[in-house]
């Protein structure tokens, strides 16, 4: 750029251009911050592993439902892309619905059908 006079087209074109990629470096950066936190989510809940005490915990939940009215609990969340259907089977109560989780969590799958 020059040091004195006027400010050239030249030089208010660099000024946009670096404006405009420092934006779009810092959009790209949190984009992949995002990704990778919604990547660990998830890797966290695939490798979830169901407590020993789950039985009682899951049975107190129902009591204390029961206790207050409610005919249902909410056991668990998860964001419906975990699912291959996002959701669908779920939300429509489809037995078959476990089958939709991609690769877990593991342990669910066989409690929720089991009990």
């Amino acid at each position: 750029m020059s040091g004195t006079g006027l400010v050239k087209p030249t030089d208010l074109q660099k000024i946009t251009t670096d404006a405009e990629m420092a934006k779009a470096r810092e959009v790209l950066a949190r984009s992949k911050k995002i990704e990778d936190e919604e990547r660990e989510l998830r890797d966290q809940f695939m490798a979830r592993d169901l407590k020993p005490d789950v039985h009682e915990r899951v049975s107190e939940m129902l009591r204390h439902a029961a206790a207050n009215g409610q005919n249902e609990v909410k056991a668990m969340e998860f964001p419906a892309t975990f699912c291959s259907d996002r959701g669908r089977a779920i939300n429509n109560s489809e037995r078959d619905w476990p089958s939709t989780c991609r690769d877990g969590p593991h342990e669910v799958t066989p409690f929720s059908t089991k009990n």
